[in-house]
């Protein structure tokens, strides 16, 4: 059976937000933490989700890693 990954809005919003506090701390060569630098990321994570998990839309609860495969309640196609 192949495994799935759970996505949720507002854990996907808690990591990017996570991401953006924790990799500046380890990581010397990342830009300087400014407010124009954390609305990018998050417009930039925004526009993932938007673009590219939803479908018209929509958000589903399960979706696979190279997200061929949706899940709801059921298999869901991608329309």
């Amino acid at each position: 059976m192949k495994e799935r990954i759970k996505i949720s809005i507002p854990g996907s919003l808690a990591a990017t937000l996570l991401f953006i506090f924790i990799l500046p701390a380890s990581a010397q060569k990342i830009k300087k933490l400014t407010p124009e630098v954390v609305v990018d990321a998050m417009k930039r994570s925004s526009a993932y989700m938007v673009n590219t998990v939803s479908c018209h839309g929509g958000y589903l609860w399960y979706y696979t890693e190279n997200l061929k495969e949706r899940f709801g309640e059921v298999p869901a196609r991608p329309t």
